[in-house]
């Protein structure tokens, strides 16, 4: 009876420990864009390493290149550029087993698929 008390025991705290992990992710390695016939050219590019190639095209007049690295915790991302000249779309979503990912700045949202 005792042995039982303390196996059971043991479990459930075992189990209450896993079920508070951090969550945080590892790096991915995974490229998301719109469609090649879109002239905006939007690409993100992260690598598992954590760093990042963020491109934006949709405004002729002022593109956007942008690289550095991210923070990812619990399907959500990060991005922290090199420089801090450029305002860009830096917070975003992975969703549906990330196949998409997406973000909001402003009146501005973005969705990408995984390339």
């Amino acid at each position: 009876m005792n042995r039982s008390i303390k196996s059971l025991t043991s479990v459930l705290a075992i189990t209450i420990s896993l079920a508070f992990t951090s969550g945080i992710d590892e790096g991915v390695d995974i490229t998301y864009g719109v469609s090649e016939s879109d002239p905006s050219g939007i690409e993100l590019h992260l690598t598992k390493n954590f760093e990042f190639t963020y491109q934006d095209f949709s405004n002729p007049d002022d593109k956007i290149q942008v690289q550095g690295t991210y923070t990812m915790k619990n399907e959500k991302i990060e991005l922290v550029s090199d420089t801090d000249e450029v305002k860009f779309h830096n917070k975003w979503t992975l969703s549906d087993s990330r196949m998409k990912a997406k973000s909001r700045k402003g009146i501005s949202f973005y969705s990408l698929h995984k390339l």
